[in-house]
């Protein structure tokens, strides 16, 4: 078991992209439902970070290992966006049909429309951190795929990916406030 763990390791991309400053917690239930909660502080205000997170044509930057964005539309209800995400050790990819929507000041939430997924729901809430150009960001996800995989190797793979698209958002962030007064 030690060597398959040691090899998944040596296969897994480089923490340091990962964000330091982030806490995770990754719980998968006995239904293989993974349950995720984090919080990030960016430097950078709310609005900013939202920006980032609702640029739609620009989230390949945000994610690990070539996402394809298939369609954006924008509907009456809020954004749908169908992607194709890699797997990570198997070939191929999961499909995802989400609608995302603006439910409050702050608060961004995503909803499954389809895909290959039995379950996933998302809520960013963007708050003001210690001063005026900080944000906490609060990641809350439930995720359960129609394929099944083992809570040990789903929690691996879930925490590897989001440390990596949290590195990548506080970049894009950082990018965002050189490109725009």
């Amino acid at each position: 078991m030690w060597m398959l763990l040691l090899l998944l390791g040596l296969l897994m991309p480089a923490a340091a992209v990962a964000s330091p400053g982030a806490l995770l917690n990754i719980a998968v239930d006995s239904a293989g439902v993974a349950h995720v909660r984090a919080v990030l502080e960016l430097s950078a205000r709310p609005a900013v970070v939202h920006a980032v997170l609702t640029d739609y044509a620009h989230w390949p930057l945000l994610f690990p290992r070539g996402l394809r964005i298939m369609a954006i539309s924008q509907e009456k209800d809020g954004v749908e966006t169908d992607v194709y995400v890699p797997r990570r050790f198997l070939p191929g990819e999961v499909h995802l049909i989400t609608l995302t929507r603006e439910t409050g000041p702050g608060i961004l939430e995503t909803s499954l429309i389809g895909g290959d997924f039995l379950r996933y729901r998302r809520t960013w809430i963007l708050t003001p951190g210690l001063t005026n150009d900080e944000t906490r960001a609060e990641l809350e996800m439930d995720i359960q795929l129609k394929q099944w995989i083992p809570g040990w190797l789903f929690t691996f793979v879930l925490k590897h990916e989001l440390l990596e698209h949290f590195g990548r958002l506080q970049t894009e962030v950082a990018r965002h406030l050189t490109e725009t007064p």
